[in-house]
């Protein structure tokens, strides 16, 4: 092998490049893993199908809600609190995409209907609907008391032209001998009676004391003045009245007007669509007080929602969903000009407890990817004190990575169908392979040093690849035999993880070991090709040297 491999070394490694980078390229593409212990377990496990059954017959996030907890300084079991309450609910209601239903103190059933009525906008239609009664009933104030102005008027006249007491005024003195005699005369009498009739005055009426004008005219010192007349008065008091009533219809018929431009409005719907629950609307409802004793802690400092997502307990979508969900409530309540509460949102449950766990490794794999090839690069120049030689290993270390990580994403998902590769496949996996690895190169690397100063860099490169083959090989093969029992397990995890570990050590020892690194190493290093040095022995006693690599 080695002596094919260094008989045309740059098209060999080309070659390899060329067969191993696609997958090495899909590897590296790599961002999402699972951290789906659904996903993970076989489908006959009891748990999965009770799973199963809670999909198909309630909502898959029904399983495990998300419970998120409003912190303030203030009480939120007030009107202040409770609308904010009521405005949290509502932003995380319109995640149509990742919310299914929200549950909290304001909609402890997950809808906000129950208090329509105590919003902004349902309370100032009422007040509309006053406005609109009260117009109403001041203009049939106003049209009553008009009537019964023009009808007091006309009494007044009939009165003053009959001298019959319509309005209630005094009646006359026994010896007012005009009105006697007037009473008297049966045509006077008529009309007297006709009169009453006409107004509903039952009995026969006499005539009113001081009645006759001309008595009146006589005697003028007698007759008051019209300022002073109770009808004048009467008459007087029921215009201004009827002016007010007028006044009032009119007041209540603009406020109607202008509330209801802003209530069909889509902005004033908008702007007046808030809750205000006051101490009456909890005494109308007092069912509102289960709901704060199950959502608001005893001192009312704290408030508690349930929401439920969209999607399943554990998948990479709903964990997807609770970074969204964080960021756009804590761009909401940062943006509130709360002086007195000063909310603060945290999440807690089984997703978001993954989502921190997915962080976390996430964050750990990518201080691992900087810790181990730096160190294992710091190793190999300590025992090779060859800056190109170390540059080549690890970057043949992390290519065998990159394409054990990519060959098992297409197996697993592109051919098998899975979800996708769990999160310990690439963090294992690369610490397996590289502690692994940087052994077999070191072996390798350290008799190709000794060989290359004796021989020469090809001669020396292809006896340290023949020296060391077997060893390695066994070596390689072993391990490999071990990290396979993982492919009988019944998580798909293990098998995911057992399979990328056999193909990463086969390519090492097969593909990189013996082909990439020895092309690399004589690529870089061919400038600086010593001769080799002249044995002590006869070139007769030893042979040619093609037998010597042999």
């Amino acid at each position: 092998v080695g002596q094919k491999v260094l008989a045309r070394p740059l098209t060999t490694w080309a070659v390899t490049l060329v067969v191993m980078l696609p997958a090495a390229i899909l590897g590296l593409g790599m961002t999402i893993f699972l951290h789906d212990t659904i996903a993970e377990m076989p489908r006959s496990t009891p748990s999965v199908q009770t799973f199963d059954l809670i999909s198909q017959k309630f909502r898959a996030g029904e399983l495990a809600p998300l419970t998120v907890l409003l912190r303030s300084d203030g009480d939120l079991g007030k009107s202040e609190g409770l609308e904010l309450i009521d405005n949290v609910s509502r932003l995380l209601e319109h995640q149509r995409q990742m919310l299914v239903e929200v549950r909290s103190a304001t909609q402890p059933l997950g809808s906000s209907d129950p208090l329509r009525p105590a919003r902004l906008d349902s309370r100032l239609r009422a007040v509309d609907e006053g406005f609109s009664k009260m117009s109403e009933g001041a203009t049939l104030l106003r049209d009553g008391l008009t009537q019964g102005a023009a009808k007091l008027r006309t009494a007044i006249v009939l009165e003053d032209a009959t001298g019959i007491s319509l309005t209630g005024t005094p009646k006359p003195k026994d010896g007012d001998a005009k009105s006697s005699a007037s009473a008297s005369d049966p045509i006077l009498s008529g009309m007297r009676q006709a009169t009453a009739s006409l107004f509903g005055i039952r009995g026969e009426s006499k005539p009113a004391e001081g009645n006759d004008k001309k008595k009146a005219a006589d005697d003028p010192k007698k007759e008051k003045p019209k300022a002073d007349d109770p009808r004048e008065k009467m008459l007087a008091e029921l215009n201004r009245a009827a002016d007010g009533a007028d006044q009032i219809s009119k007041g209540a018929t603009r406020a109607s007007r202008e509330l209801s431009s802003i209530l069909n409005d889509p902005v004033g719907r908008r702007a007046l669509d808030r809750l205000l629950i006051t101490p009456e609307t909890i005494r109308e409802n007092p069912e509102l007080l289960k709901s704060f004793a199950a959502y608001l802690s005893p001192d009312h400092r704290t408030a508690r929602f349930d929401l439920v997502q969209r999607e399943r307990l554990g998948s990479t979508d709903a964990l997807d969903d609770v970074l969204v969900l964080r960021r756009r409530l804590k761009e909401y309540l940062g943006e509130l000009n709360e002086a007195t509460i000063h909310p603060r949102a945290v999440f807690t449950g089984p997703n978001a407890q993954d989502a921190d766990i997915r962080d976390l490794t996430d964050n750990d794999q990518r201080l691992t990817w900087i810790i181990v090839p730096v160190g294992v690069f710091l190793v190999l120049l300590l025992a090779l004190r060859d800056l190109l030689a170390c540059v080549n290993l690890v970057a043949t270390m992390l290519l065998t990575y990159a394409f054990a990580l990519g060959v098992t994403h297409l197996v697993f998902v592109n051919l098998l169908g899975g979800v996708g590769l769990d999160w310990k496949v690439p963090y294992f996996l690369f610490v397996l392979l590289v502690a692994v690895g940087v052994d077999y190169n070191v072996f390798l690397m350290t008799r190709l040093q000794e060989e290359s100063r004796v021989l020469g860099l090809r001669a020396g490169t292809t006896r340290a690849i023949a020296q060391t083959g077997g060893l390695i090989s066994s070596a390689a093969a072993i391990t490999a035999c071990s990290f396979s029992s993982f492919l009988f397990s019944p998580l798909v995890s293990l098998r995911q993880l057992g399979f990328a570990l056999v193909v990463g050590i086969a390519v090492d020892a097969v593909l990189v070991r013996p082909v990439l690194v020895p092309c690399g190493q004589w690529l870089l290093n061919r400038g600086r090709d010593r001769k080799p040095i002249p044995p002590l022995t006869s070139s007769k006693s030893l042979g040619p040297l093609t037998r010597v690599s042999d």
